[in-house]
């Protein structure tokens, strides 16, 4: 199996400290498995996403241990991108034997 190269933004971060590639990809799968914001906003490439309103809130409810969850925020704050892309990549990226289940209740 082929690794991707490392993307050009992250090329300065490993000559600035001296990673070795393989140290750089393990540190980047590390921080993109315990950080939605991080997997959503530099791996899928979400780019509306904003710490202030994502990464404080609706990420850190994802990243909660409970196992339900309810977001409940105004339309186009990128609920679905956060809470069931993100970091539904996250979690399987994380283990990939986990059994996700996302249930939706419409207002009618």
């Amino acid at each position: 199996m082929s690794l991707l190269p490392i993307p050009e933004e992250f090329q300065q971060t490993k000559d600035q400290y001296g990673y070795h590639e393989d140290d750089l990809r393990h540190k980047l799968r590390e921080q993109a498995t315990s950080s939605t914001y991080f997997m959503a906003k530099a791996v899928i490439g979400f780019k509306d996403l904003t710490r202030r309103t994502h990464g404080s809130t609706i990420c850190r409810v994802m990243e909660d241990s409970s196992t339900r969850k309810l977001v409940v925020i105004p339309r186009d704050h990128l609920k679905t991108s956060v809470c069931t892309i993100a970091d539904s990549i996250r979690r399987i990226a994380k283990d990939p034997n986990i059994r996700i289940l996302h249930g939706i209740v419409t207002g009618k």
